[in-house]
């Protein structure tokens, strides 16, 4: 049995989409370009592609008790434009949002050669191009970063010649008060699944420090079992601070 620390990554600003090629590409945005390829050279760089990992967890879905961890129908998509370019492509801090619906994005690696796991975590919208992403993923998606730049309401980004290509992906759902004790269940391909958890609230001492902070430790064993469970169980209960 390995012992890995966990480091808590959040010093991105959001994400971007690209919907428009065969498999799609989501965008890591950054405000800060020195940044930006240090998460790139010391971390994402160093990550084998088939290792990646990425779980979009919609936080707010009420699961209803026997019926398979299905999540009710919310908001269908709308305002999907089929010809839209990546550069105008919505960022979701400034773009079009469901309001009150959000998710969290959490990716992740057990690097062998930094002998930690560092995860990328953020509390975001949902947005039409995020329920978009959801039903066109067929198996792998593709991720870049981004610098973006600010001009009033608008906005320009710069798209780094950075990519990894990440085909375990998962969609899950859960509920913003039971977000201990995750169970996953998921279809590798389709990425469908679900966040089934006991009914325990997070208190305050579990509140995620400062949020000038850009990373934060822990250490444990893992049990290759549990250790996705425990990834995303750790990282909602840090992003339930934003809620």
């Amino acid at each position: 049995m390995l012992s890995y620390n966990t480091r808590w990554f959040d010093e991105f600003i959001g994400l971007g989409y690209s919907l428009r090629q065969v498999y799609p590409c989501i965008l890591l945005l950054f405000n800060d370009k020195k940044r930006l390829k240090e998460a790139w050279d010391k971390i994402i760089k160093l990550w084998p592609d088939d290792e990646i990992k990425i779980r979009f967890v919609e936080v707010g879905v009420k699961i209803k008790d026997g019926d398979d961890g299905m999540r009710e129908e919310e908001v269908k998509t709308d305002g999907v434009d089929e010809g839209r370019d990546y550069k105008r492509d919505e960022v979701h801090s400034i773009g079009n949002k469901e309001k009150g619906k959000k998710y969290a994005f959490i990716m992740y690696c057990r690097s062998r050669i930094l002998q930690n796991t560092w995860v990328f975590l953020k509390l975001l919208d949902i947005s039409d191009n995020y329920r978009r992403l959801k039903a066109e993923y067929d198996g792998k998606l593709y991720v870049d970063l981004a610098l973006c730049i600010t001009k009033g309401e608008s906005y320009e980004l710069e798209i780094f010649k950075y990519r990894k290509s990440v085909s375990d992906v998962a969609f899950l759902y859960g509920g913003v008060d039971i977000l201990y004790k995750v169970e996953e269940r998921v279809d590798r391909k389709s990425g469908e699944g679900y966040v089934k958890s006991s009914d325990v609230k997070v208190g305050n001492e579990d509140k995620q420090p400062t949020k000038d902070y850009n990373y934060y430790n822990s250490s444990s064993d893992d049990d290759d079992k549990d250790y996705d469970t425990n990834i995303v169980r750790e990282a909602m209960k840090i992003l339930s601070s934003y809620l």
